[in-house]
């Protein structure tokens, strides 16, 4: 058998990290990917892997720290090793991936940048997110690290100045998973909203107007970016571009706001422009009541639903959609997912590990 990829996760504890680290492992768990290798995989992040109990982190390998957070908020997750660094900080990392044993021969072949910090200024989100990709493709290079994809692109520079390895970015919509204390995540944010409209005796209204309501408008299921970004890093016709990709349907969410909730046995009542960040405002101990009540995990609510990032998803004033023929081209065919079905599968996993009632 050929030696192994070795992919290096950034940003494992957010939505699209955690999925794919999920992804990669699968097919560790099936022998051999789709190019006849193996994966072995090392997730790189500042804090600790949360969703691990205590049982659960054993099966962690880890580098530079004992596993610590929520008891579990995920499903139990396989094992992989850990690294733990500051992206910001080349030499961090380079010293974390060196203690880790990812260097020479089994230096790194891939890396899955996922990533992001969030900031007021959009100059000043660049510039940091940019210093932090660079960090992180700087400590490989010097620890033997040459060959296989960049996530989420790189300086184009590079490659013509003569780079060994290429990139890849892939574009999504909104991405939809199963993940806690990520910040762009509405799956969760519209779990919670729903659970406490239940429990008061509401309707599950549209918090924004018609235009919003009746908009054409495409998301992405983590899963799906996952498989298209394992796509792309194994196959060389997605060198050096960019790609569009998103669950592969259209909708309104006046078609589909209904099919959420009814997921809650809910009927919806008309659309008004009230954001979700006041509306839920108060309902803290409505949702602590409700964890005790129905014996769920104690995650406090500001660590399940961002409010302000819901608000920006369902209000968007416009149609919210992309050509995926680019991607569809290079062989990748998992853009075919129903996003009403992506929802209930996202509810029942969430109230099967009790994170919702």
């Amino acid at each position: 058998m050929a030696p192994p990829n070795v992919a290096l996760v950034t940003g494992a504890t957010g939505i699209t990290g955690r999925h794919l680290v999920d992804a990669l492992l699968r097919r560790r768990n099936r022998a051999q990917d789709r190019d006849g290798q193996a994966w072995r995989v090392v997730t790189l992040a500042r804090r600790e892997l949360e969703g691990l109990s205590a049982e659960d982190a054993k099966d962690v390998t880890q580098a530079g720290g004992q596993g610590q957070g929520w008891r579990l908020l995920t499903p139990k997750m396989p094992p992989r090793q850990q690294v733990k660094a500051d992206l910001m900080d080349r030499a961090a990392v380079e010293k974390a991936l060196q203690s880790a044993g990812v260097t020479g021969d089994s230096s790194v072949t891939h890396i899955f940048h996922c990533a992001y910090i969030m900031k007021d200024e959009p100059p000043e989100e660049s510039e940091i997110n940019l210093r932090m990709l660079k960090s992180v493709v700087e400590a490989v290079e010097a620890t033997g690290g040459s060959s296989g994809s960049l996530k989420h692109g790189y300086l184009e520079e590079r490659v013509v100045d003569g780079a060994s390895w290429s990139w890849s970015a892939l574009r999504p919509n909104p991405v939809c998973g199963f993940s806690t204390g990520s910040f762009m995540n509405i799956t969760t944010s519209i779990a919670v909203y729903g659970s406490v409209c239940k429990e008061l005796g509401l309707p599950m209204r549209f918090p924004s107007g018609e235009a919003s309501y009746s908009a054409y408008i495409e998301l992405c299921d983590a899963d799906v970016l996952a498989e298209g970004m394992i796509h792309c890093a194994t196959t060389p016709a997605c060198a050096n571009q960019a790609f569009n990709i998103s669950n592969g349907d259209v909708f309104r969410w006046r078609d589909l706001w209904p099919k959420i909730a009814d997921c809650f046995e809910l009927e919806v009542a008309q659309p008004m422009a009230v954001p979700l960040a006041k509306v839920m405002a108060d309902k803290g101990p409505v949702w602590d009541a409700l964890v005790e009540k129905h014996g769920l995990q104690a995650v406090p609510m500001d660590k399940l639903a961002t409010w302000t990032f819901a608000d920006f998803v369902l209000s968007y004033p416009g149609d919210l959609f992309t050509n995926h023929n680019a991607l569809a081209r290079t062989g990748f065919h998992g853009m075919c997912l129903d996003t009403d079905e992506m929802f209930r599968r996202l509810f029942k996993t969430m109230r099967e590990q009790r994170v919702i009632p």
